[in-house]
């Protein structure tokens, strides 16, 4: 059990040092899968798509991450995303869920 656990740690450590070389260099795409999977060995909830009409603030930070990130929109959201939830930050999390269902009805990616 003690090696598991070291394994965990250990592939822990990997993957935050890897997503941060990531984001050094602009890797959006694979930074997004590799939080994601910190996430989840970490135990963080992956935010589901929000249900209803969109806010204002959604559609327009939505717009906001479309001009700054082009097709890249998508995966920038959800870095957001996934910062404002290791931080615990409910109303952004709520926010960011709904600007990438927003930007995923969009097409973006």
């Amino acid at each position: 059990m003690v090696e598991k656990a070291k394994a965990l740690v250990t592939a822990r450590n990997l993957m935050e040092r890897a997503l941060d070389l990531l984001d050094a260099v602009g890797e959006a795409g694979p930074a997004v899968h590799l939080q994601m999977a910190l996430d989840t060995l970490t135990g963080v909830p992956i935010a589901r798509a929000i249900e209803g009409t969109p806010s204002p603030q959604a559609i327009e930070r939505a717009d906001g991450m479309i001009r700054a990130h082009g097709d890249t929109a998508l995966g920038r959201a959800r870095m957001q995303l996934y910062e404002a939830m290791g931080r615990r930050e409910t109303g952004e999390v709520d926010l960011l869920s709904s600007v990438c269902g927003i930007l995923m009805e969009r097409g973006y990616r």
